[in-house]
């Protein structure tokens, strides 16, 4: 699947606007999230917390640039920035001294990896500058709030190769994003979906295969839809092909939609099982349009993939298939 296109986000060669032109807001969130697919829609749900927690507070989010149409539309952000992982490390620099300038209130460095700990010092850094002028003028500065999620590998070392209980069972991976919000008084929670809103219609190719046969259209049952997320990064998180096959031929009443990527060949020999209730859409989708797509059907299956926690976010029914190398279930 093709990655979403930005539309509405500020790369690293733009400039920052300038934090005296901005509405006076009490409370200013960044969240750092530069990827990947589940992981900042597990992560969603952050802002909506925030600003339920803080009236009138605003959200910015720092991401990559190949998944900021993720965010596009979502109503709990203000403002959007993406980075392009071919910039240099000079280039991030300079943006996030930029970037610092603004007044935020609250920095969340949801990411917790190299990039982000360089803008999460540039922030410090600038606070540092900002607190001694204070100081010598005689005003107090203001501190800005940081949290960071940890990747709890030490945790994750004793979890899975040692066998001790250090993570909960099942470890929720939304709920993992709002641990260490807990410090600035918000709940651990996860608010209830629907948070993700995709931002792509369907195209008129996917309409016309939603509607599957035209046997299903003569026909005057109602069969159910069900979309099959059978594809993952890792080939551990991938239900066996066999197990898909047979499913569908124990469920004789249901039609089925295949979503996948364009490298995801295997998915033929599911569709080939029975042509007449199973469409092939692997590859023919953008990641939007595949999100939009769970909108429309009655069930979703998923292997622990992208989509399962899109799917999640948009509270449809859906049974979730986990793997070996789980972590961090919908």
């Amino acid at each position: 699947m093709e990655q979403p296109s930005p539309k509405n986000s500020k790369s690293l060669s733009d400039q920052v606007p300038s934090s005296s032109h901005e509405p006076e807001c009490a409370y200013r969130l960044l969240i750092i999230r530069f990827s990947s697919f589940g992981d900042i829609v597990q992560a969603l749900s952050a802002p909506f917390a925030f600003k339920e927690k803080f009236a009138h507070a605003n959200v910015d989010w720092l991401v990559r640039q190949d998944f900021a149409g993720l965010l596009n539309g979502n109503p709990a952000l203000s403002e959007i920035f993406a980075f392009d992982r071919r910039q240099t490390l000079w280039q991030l620099i300079r943006f996030s001294w930029r970037l610092s300038e603004r007044p935020y209130t609250h920095l969340y460095d949801a990411h917790s990896n190299l990039r982000s700990a360089v803008v999460r010092s540039v922030f410090r850094l600038r606070q540092l500058t900002q607190i001694q002028r204070s100081a010598r003028s005689g005003r107090r500065g203001s501190r800005l709030k940081i949290a960071i999620r940890s990747k709890h590998r030490l945790r994750r070392f004793f979890y899975f190769k040692l066998g001790f209980k250090t993570l909960p069972e099942p470890f929720v991976g939304a709920a993992s994003f709002f641990w260490p919000l807990e410090q600035w008084g918000i709940s651990a929670q996860v608010p209830k979906a629907p948070l993700f809103r995709p931002t792509a219609t369907l195209s008129n190719l996917a309409l016309r295969m939603l509607e599957f046969t035209a046997a299903q259209k003569r026909s005057s049952e109602r069969r159910p839809k069900v979309a099959l997320v059978a594809s993952a990064a890792w080939e551990m998180k991938r239900w066996p092909v066999a197990h898909f096959q047979k499913l569908i031929e124990l469920w004789p009443e249901a039609n089925f939609v295949l979503l996948g990527g364009p490298d995801d060949q295997f998915l033929d020999q599911i569709a080939e099982i029975d042509s007449d209730r199973i469409v092939n859409l692997a590859g023919q989708l953008s990641l939007a349009e595949s999100s939009e797509l769970l909108n429309h059907v009655d069930l979703v299956i998923a292997n622990d993939t992208g989509l399962l926690h899109v799917s999640d976010q948009l509270g449809r029914p859906t049974l979730a298939l986990i793997g070996p190398s789980a972590f961090g279930y919908p």
